[in-house]
């Protein structure tokens, strides 16, 4: 016995000295936020001040030694994330992850990024005389020392990653990770198509295709007239939806997913002067995808929101303007099915005649495998994806026209020059030069002009085709006809109501036919211009709580267009829970909040109806790809309140033909069958609504101990101002998969009380303090303060850093 305790007591101590040496060795990986730091190539000293939230605030005397400090100070917060993102569009996750990732590689190879960001970076960034050019090199050259002289993050030790250092061509890795998570065509399309060619136009109706009339579309001064029509061939292929899908969700770095933003015009606040609010809708990963950083150097003085590997803010603001962005939702991607050469599967047939494709082969490593290569085709339209993935019929090949890949990448200048416009014409001429991806880009400034642009160059298609659905490669007919003047996208200055907003929402067209894309439901956008028109008078206590907002009165009408036709029936079966979560749907006003049983019913009743009505016809598999795309959710409510619907009928009963008062009514018992078993009588929202922080690593257990952040009980859901989303099952437990990337209010009258919020913290490495400092107030929905003035910076400074040139 007593050897025993002498044997306990040993390993007690050698567990103890193993995690203490653990603990050293990572605190020896964490920043530097203090001291001097020498760097080659600088022209004079860089200081830069922490603040209570570990955002950097570089003061310097030159705009490259900005960057340069810029780039540094980036990467030992970020550097893991950076080099996930570059491997994501190179395709070499598999090299680090394993065969799980086999698949993404060979997509974004076959999409030949790498190439395409090469050629970018020879074409635009080399050799360096323009001033974005050389603050954008600046950039990489600060990322690089720190790759050389600093310390190692733990996740390139666990994973074996060797540093290597950043060139030019990979900021436009980050720019194509952008651009591809913006390109909803890539899940929509092909899903979309199989619906309408395995089940015909009476089952497409019910899905919203082009935008519903009447919903709420975001004013615009200007823009040509446009047709649409609905020509298309025969072929489906949804193996690729599915695959990508997949991808989606294995990708280790989160994707856009849509935003909120809005202004109101000094005419509407208290103050005299705009109030600019933003929150940019992206999945939700740990470290978050925003880095604020503050960069103060001659002339300049730009607080701005940061990507990973990106030297220019994409949103930020200065002590005269702000700038604040959302997804367009353009549709930039068609399909087109090519005709191979039966004698020759190196050419396809292209405008009467037989044309050669360009073609390539790429080895792939495998971690723990051998390598791998592809053969990769592209023909006039683009890559083609035949044969990426199983179980494709190499015969019928399916070509991708991406705008990103057609038109020339401009937008780190764009993106320098936005953040340098002084006045509404001068930031649309900077707009211009952004080919893709779409965005929506507000604006706002002290002289009180606010304004609305579009960024992105919008296909310009034959009137008979409709783009949703697979295009005809080989007859000449379906071919784009070049691109719209992106002068004439919609826009709108200084508009006569004094306010301007977008949630991802149908831009209006001055016509009555609208640009096609993947354009959210309304119910943002409608509860938005509601809140807006309330008030004659507007503060930033008032945006505070409105950015948080998460109510919805088109999700609490679609409850009561549920709820009404059973009714009776539901009455009449005297179960006491029946009764109970009926008359909650029924009195909801669509609130979100976390003590709030009725979110909680609608979302299960909601997916079974879907379920029970859509799942025979498609499958499983392409009924979850499915109900998350923004097509399908835009056509939710005329789907509930269409009786005659061709969905309603289960096609396996051949016996009987359902209905759709018999599908709401099996969906609700279900439902409250369900909710008894798992919940018990407690059927709050915050049982089931959770938000975690999955970093990459933490993916796997134990490590989600060490590097995930959360869970937490959050209010929100789909679909409202605050929009926590996630993707509904039979389950019941809806998982926070994206939302408020960041939440930021901007009054210009004084931009130094700027707010702000993040939804972990500043770095991206674990052991410091700025890892998960902001997560609390995140989910409370409160603000920090975004400093811009040098007394309040050196008031609330918790580090000094000094960057020194080498002499």
């Amino acid at each position: 016995m007593k050897y025993l305790k002498y044997l306990i007591l040993l390993l007690l101590i050698l567990f103890l000295a193993v995690s203490s040496y653990s603990y050293y060795l990572l605190k020896q990986q964490q920043p530097s936020y203090d001291g001097t730091i020498t760097i080659n190539g600088l022209q004079a000293e860089v200081e830069v001040l922490y603040d209570q939230y570990g955002v950097p605030h570089i003061y310097a005397q030159h705009e490259t030694d900005a960057y340069k400090a810029l780039g540094y100070v980036h990467a030992q917060d970020r550097l893991f994330q950076m080099e996930l993102i570059r491997r994501i569009g190179r395709g070499t996750l598999s090299e680090i992850l394993g065969p799980d990732l086999l698949k993404t590689d060979q997509l974004f190879r076959t999409l030949g990024i790498k190439e395409k960001a090469v050629q970018s970076a020879k074409e635009f960034l080399l050799p360096a005389t323009d001033n974005y050019q050389k603050a954008a090199l600046a950039y990489v050259d600060g990322i690089n020392h720190f790759i050389q002289t600093g310390a190692t993050p733990i996740e390139f030790t666990l994973l074996d990653i060797p540093k290597q250092a950043f060139e030019p061509s990979d900021l436009y890795l980050t720019i194509a990770y952008m651009a591809f998570g913006f390109a909803e065509g890539f899940r929509t399309d092909p899903i979309i198509n199989k619906v309408k060619e395995q089940l015909g136009n009476d089952y497409i109706k019910d899905l919203a295709t082009n935008w519903p009339q009447g919903t709420t579309t975001i004013p615009s001064q200007k823009i040509d007239a446009l047709v649409l029509d609905s020509t298309s061939i025969s072929y489906t292929f949804d193996q690729f939806a599915f695959q990508i899908e997949q991808i989606l969700t294995q990708l280790p770095a989160p994707l856009l997913a849509g935003s909120n933003s809005w202004i109101v015009g000094g005419e509407k606040t208290e103050s005299g002067f705009p109030i600019l609010c933003n929150d940019t809708h992206i999945g939700y990963g740990q470290p978050a995808v925003w880095y604020e950083a503050h960069l103060i150097y001659p002339n300049n003085n730009v607080y701005g929101n940061f990507l990973a590997g990106y030297p220019f803010p994409p949103l930020g603001h200065t002590p005269q303007k702000a700038i604040g962005l959302t997804m367009l939702e353009n549709d930039d991607v068609d399909f087109y099915k090519e005709r191979r050469n039966p004698d020759d599967p190196s050419q396809i047939w292209y405008k009467n005649q037989w044309k050669k494709m360009e073609q390539r082969e790429e080895v792939i490593s495998i971690k723990g495998q051998a390598d791998t290569s592809i053969r990769i085709f592209t023909s006039p339209h683009g890559p083609l994806v035949s044969g990426l993935f199983d179980p494709f019929n190499k015969e019928d090949d399916i070509a991708i026209y991406w705008t990103f890949l057609q038109t020339p990448c401009k937008l780190l200048e764009a993106s320098y020059k936005i953040m340098q416009a002084q006045e509404p014409k001068e930031l649309q001429e900077a707009i211009t030069l952004i080919s893709a991806p779409g965005l929506n880009i507000m604006y706002a400034d002290t002289a009180n002009n606010i304004a609305w642009f579009t960024s992105g160059h919008l296909i310009q298609r034959p009137s008979h085709i409709n783009s949703a659905y697979l295009l005809d490669g080989s007859s000449g007919l379906a071919e784009p006809l070049g691109f719209h003047d992106p002068r004439t996208n919609p826009h709108y200055i200084n508009p006569s109501n004094h306010y301007l907003y977008s949630a991802n929402n149908q831009p209006e067209s001055g016509t009555s036919n609208y640009y096609p894309g993947y354009y959210v439901p309304e119910n943002r956008a409608k509860r938005i211009n509601t809140l807006l028109q309330s008030k004659d008078k507007w503060n930033v206590t008032d945006m505070q709580k409105m950015i948080v907002d998460d109510q919805s009165s088109m999700h609490a009408q679609i409850a009561k267009d549920i709820m009404r036709p059973i009714k009776p029936v539901i009455i009449e079966t005297r179960v006491p829970s029946f009764k109970q979560a009926m008359d909650l749907l029924l009195l909801w006003d669509g609130n979100h909040q976390l003590s709030s049983p009725e979110p909680t019913i609608y979302y299960k009743l909601q997916h079974y109806i879907f379920k029970y009505s859509m799942e025979d016809e498609i499958g499983t598999e392409a009924f979850m790809t499915l109900q998350k795309t923004f097509t399908f959710r835009r056509g939710i409510a005329s789907f509930i309140n269409n009786e005659a619907s061709k969905w309603w009928d289960n096609i396996n009963t051949k016996e009987k033909i359902e209905t759709r008062e018999m599908i709401f009514e099996k969906a609700f018992r279900h439902t409250v069958r369900d909710l008894k078993s798992t919940l018990g009588s407690d059927w709050s929202w915050q049982q089931v609504h959770t938000l975690e922080h999955q970093h990459p690593i933490g993916r796997q257990k134990p490590f989600n101990l060490l590097f995930n952040v959360g869970p937490f009980p959050i209010a929100g859901g789909n679909a409202v101002i605050n929009n926590q989303g996630f993707f509904a099952d039979t389950s019941g437990n809806y998982k926070v998969v994206y939302g408020p990337a960041m939440r930021k209010i901007v009054p210009l009258k004084t931009p130094n009380q700027a707010i702000s919020v993040l939804p972990t913290g500043q770095s991206g490495n674990v052991m410091s303090p700025y890892y998960k400092d902001q997560a609390t107030l995140f989910v409370e929905g409160k603000f920090r303060p975004q400093w811009i003035k040098r007394d309040s910076v050196v008031k609330w400074q918790r580090h000094r850093l000094l960057l020194r040139p080498l002499h």
